[in-house]
């Protein structure tokens, strides 16, 4: 949790966070040891910054939809309101959709679950299946 805390910079101080989650708050020394340790696990998957910043806008693309739309079905006529919480909708989905993202990644490569790389293909190959007629 204190890894996700420091990766995802959701707040100026993570230990304010952590307190009001339960957890026990670091020294001055601990938590300059843990920004310095959350830099390194952030380096080692910098490169996918772009990636998962794409796919949280389209996170928060769907479900900013999705809302708006079931903003529309309660109240159709209330126009202003949609627009006034559009942008706001969208600007928290996407918060949420890249610090879930960065936090999980830069723990699953630190923790060897996921295994850092370059994408060697980006197009889909299909591989006839046994039987199926094309």
């Amino acid at each position: 949790m204190r890894w996700f805390l420091y990766d995802t910079d959701l707040a100026e101080e993570p230990n304010t966070i952590a307190k009001i989650l339960g957890m026990t708050p670091v020294s001055e020394e601990g938590d300059e040891h843990e920004f310095n340790e959350s830099e390194k696990r952030l380096d080692q998957i910098e490169y996918l910054l772009p990636f998962i910043d794409m796919v949280s806008e389209m996170t928060a693309d769907v479900i900013t939809s999705v809302q708006l739309d079931e903003i529309k079905k309660r109240d159709p006529d209330n126009v202003r309101e949609m627009e006034r919480e559009q942008d706001m909708m969208h600007m928290m989905y996407k918060m949420v959709a890249f610090s879930s993202l960065l936090g999980g990644l830069s723990s699953g490569v630190n923790l060897g679950l996921i295994q850092p790389g370059n994408v060697s293909n980006t197009s889909l190959e299909f591989k006839k299946l046994e039987g199926f007629d094309e």
